[in-house]
């Protein structure tokens, strides 16, 4: 018989604690305000409270006196919670309404805590499961005046927010009431009705859900997040488990010396506990467990199914991992699987007319052949949509063959198809099937839609930095033919020059000698500049030691007649650091524009002298000059020349190989006053 209470007592408690522990986990989100801060904690006293019986019960603390302070402890909360809405719901101009009713009302309260749990003389120590009665009563009274006072000061308007919360609470102080007054009026507490409150309470439990569901007092601010939420439940989930296990077991023992014998029944609970830990350890890191887990929480415990800030957090982090990750397509599809838990997936990408699969993660590649990913990627676009291959009646075209090709329906495990679309569409991804089953609703298109669409926008990005660097390697390999071909255009110059001098001075001897050593030298240019063709590679930093006079001479010697050199100070160990070629091609073609700009009218002047740390050349002409405009916009940007036949590279060409070698190249002009270019280079120490 003892046993059989024992039994009844612990199951109709642990009734009622496991309801109020469930409606605990749907409500601990609710926590932003204090009502409902005070809401939450009363079902968390009341599930303790319960717990402790349920243990007092099955033996597991009969002699510590814990369970009458936990149910005093239930009972205050409530009435706190009622108090609460009480200053709540009451206007706040009616002072004598908080004096009248809202006081008193928390004096009972206190006054109640007073008497069952501060003062030790009160205790019913003839019952360790119960405060003392008389105490006991006065707090259940307490509470229902409480209740009645909330009721029936709330506007009618209101009274369905709180109807079922006055029910809930009248009903579990009432119970009390008539509980402890029967135990007052015999000086016992009766066991039935001891044995019954524990599911009494439990009947409380469906008002107090409904009010939640009603009230608007206690609307989340400060949310739970849902991996706390997976957590607990978990958490809960295992606490079961490992407490039918212990219950099982416990059997094994009870019933080992009448059937196995005493040795093989410790025996026999021993193996069971074990095996049943290597089960939870087994589920516990299961990716599929995970998964049911997660649908669990968001379907029963969160009106969205996602955490918006969570998933986007996530999912940007994936992105923006970095090439040391993986490259960025696979990035993009493990982030999208990621949001619906698929294991795997495959990416295509389109052009606008070929279509091709680009990587795969986790996920083997279909075989998809190209014009059927082509014609579907054409229909995508129209539809712009996630595609979800499970539905029949996705891609169908009325009596017409379904726009969803036959290998895409065909493979087992693929799922969904999210589109990639920066402006237009780029390509889709293929999403293996879940480890868990689930529905796929509004939440999963519009967020699976969004992420494809940021997962576009990288990928567009992407696309557009490999065809800008493509774009520079071809703008790097064409300004160096045009500079070769700028090179080429010189020395075809100094060689026109060269033989118009010729029929003039050709019966000179030493203009024959000097003829030929410029001939030579042009020869050994044009044969170092084929090299560099065929090499195709920039020129390296100057590394040459040049003596700037002898080679501002053999320019001078190749320009004509016209030109005169004029040396200021001593500049014969004058040198600079550089290749001779481009030395000369730079001096070169500013005495060429200097010739072309005096139009064969005067002598162009060149000097050489010391500027500081700078070697200066300064080429002087007479011609028409230039304003400071043209010089500062127009004169060393590429590709600009007032030259019918020039490439208007020259002179961006020789101020950028000034730069390179330290040095620059100055133009100091007016109109009608003729130019001065001074080429400044660093001295060579």
């Amino acid at each position: 018989m003892i046993i059989a209470t024992i039994s009844i007592g612990a199951v109709t408690y642990l009734i009622g604690a496991l309801a109020y522990m469930g409606l605990l986990a749907a409500m601990v989100r609710h926590m932003g305000r204090m009502e409902g801060f005070l809401f939450v904690f009363a079902l968390g006293a009341t599930a303790a409270w319960l717990i402790g019986t349920t243990g007092f019960y099955a033996g597991l603390w009969p002699g510590v006196r814990v369970v009458p302070a936990l149910e005093v402890l239930s009972g205050l909360t409530w009435m706190l919670l009622i108090s609460a809405l009480l200053y709540a719901h009451s206007d706040r101009r009616r002072l004598k309404f908080r004096r009248r009713y809202l006081a008193p009302g928390v004096a009972l309260a206190w006054f109640g805590a007073v008497m069952t749990g501060a003062l030790p003389i009160l205790s019913n120590r003839a019952d360790p499961l119960t405060p003392n009665p008389l105490a006991a009563l006065v707090l259940s009274v307490a509470g229902l005046l409480l209740t009645e006072t909330l009721y029936r000061n709330t506007a009618p308007e209101d009274r369905w927010r709180i109807k079922f919360l006055c029910l809930a609470t009248g009903l579990m102080f009432a119970y009390d009431l008539f509980l402890y007054a029967d135990a007052v009026l015999f000086g016992r507490v009766d066991a039935m009705l001891q044995l019954a409150r524990g599911v009494v309470q439990a009947f409380a439990v469906p008002l107090l859900a409904i009010a939640a569901a009603r009230s608007e007092l206690w609307n989340t601010r400060i949310s739970i997040s849902r991996q706390i939420a997976i957590g607990t439940t978990t958490l809960i989930a295992s606490g079961l488990y490992l407490s039918v296990a212990a219950a099982i077991g416990f059997l094994l023992r009870e019933i080992g010396p009448s059937a196995v014998g005493d040795a093989r029944g410790g025996v026999l609970q021993v193996v069971f506990f074990v095996g049943a830990m290597a089960v939870l350890a087994i589920v516990l890191f299961s990716g599929t467990y995970w998964a049911h887990a997660r649908n669990f929480v968001n379907k029963h415990f969160y009106r969205q199914r996602y955490d918006w800030r969570e998933e986007w957090l996530r999912f940007m982090h994936t992105l923006g991992a970095g090439q040391s990750a993986a490259p960025l397509p696979e990035r993009c599809v493990k982030a999208i699987a990621d949001i619906v838990e698929s294991p795997g997936g495959s990416m295509w990408l389109f052009d606008g007319a070929h279509c091709e699969n680009t990587c795969a993660w986790n996920f083997d590649v279909l075989a998809l052949g190209e014009s059927d990913a082509e014609s579907f990627a054409r229909w995508l676009r129209r539809v712009d949509t996630v595609v979800d291959l499970t539905d029949p009646e996705v891609g169908a075209t009325g009596s017409g063959p379904s726009a969803i090709p036959e290998a895409l329906r065909a493979a087992k495990r693929a799922w969904l198809v999210v589109p990639l679309r920066h402006r237009e569409l780029i390509g889709f991804v293929v999403l293996e099937r879940p480890r868990a089953n689930r529905s796929f609703n509004w939440e999963d298109y519009d967020l699976l839609g969004v992420a494809g669409r940021q997962a576009a926008s990288y990928l567009a990005e992407q696309r557009a930095v490999d065809a800008l660097e493509a774009a520079r390697e071809f703008e790097i390999f064409n300004r160096r033919f045009a500079f070769v071909i700028h090179d080429v255009k010189n020395l075809l110059s100094q060689l026109s020059i060269l033989a118009s001098n010729f029929e003039k001075h050709g019966h000179r001897k030493q203009f024959r000698d000097d003829a030929v050593s410029s001939l030579g030298d042009a020869a050994e240019k044009m044969k170092r500049l084929m090299e560099r063709i065929h090499s195709l590679e920039p020129p390296g930093p100057p590394k040459g030691r040049q003596a700037l006079e002898p080679l501002v001479r053999r320019v001078i010697s190749t320009a004509g007649a016209r030109v005169r050199l004029a040396v200021d100070g001593d500049t014969t160990d004058l040198a600079v650091l550089g290749d001779r070629d481009r030395l000369e091609a730079v001096i070169g073609h500013l005495v060429q524009n200097a010739v072309e700009a005096e139009g064969g009218a005067g002598t162009i002047s060149v000097r050489v002298a010391r500027d500081g740390r700078f070697a200066a050349v300064d080429i002087v002409d007479q011609g028409s000059g230039m304003d400071r405009n043209f010089i500062r916009q127009e004169l060393f940007k590429p590709f600009q020349s007032t030259k019918k036949q020039g490439m208007g590279i020259g002179a961006y060409q020789c101020r950028e190989y000034a730069r390179e070698l330290g040095g620059n190249i100055e133009a100091v002009s007016q109109p009608g006053q003729g130019t001065t270019m001074r080429v400044l280079l660093p001295i060579a120490e």
